[in-house]
């Protein structure tokens, strides 16, 4: 019964699907592959949780100190935005207070 509302649920709505072939290979939905950036020679983790297989893009080393240079840039330029308005509202507190 429940493979039957996941087969309903897969031909009404945004659920991919796959079919397993003789090797044991699927073949990931492209609209997938390009969401998580997954193309050739990309690697993948297998983790079953709960019943249920989970696989994960394994990013490469670059892919993510590139993913944390761009966040520290980030987070750094709100920081120091953050800084200069607290300044600026120390100072402002201040010509107030004489």
């Amino acid at each position: 019964m429940i493979a039957f509302l996941i087969l309903l649920m897969a031909m009404t709505s945004k659920i991919n699907t796959a079919i397993v072939n003789r090797r044991g290979m699927i073949t990931i939905p492209a609209a997938l592959r390009e969401k998580y950036g997954i193309y050739e020679g990309s690697r993948v983790a297998f983790v079953e949780i709960d019943g249920k297989i989970e696989f994960i893009p394994i990013r490469s080393i670059e892919e993510m100190e590139s993913a944390c240079t761009a966040s520290l840039e980030e987070s750094s330029k709100i920081y120091n935005e953050n800084k200069d308005l607290e300044l600026k509202l120390e100072n402002e507190d201040e010509e107030n207070l004489h």
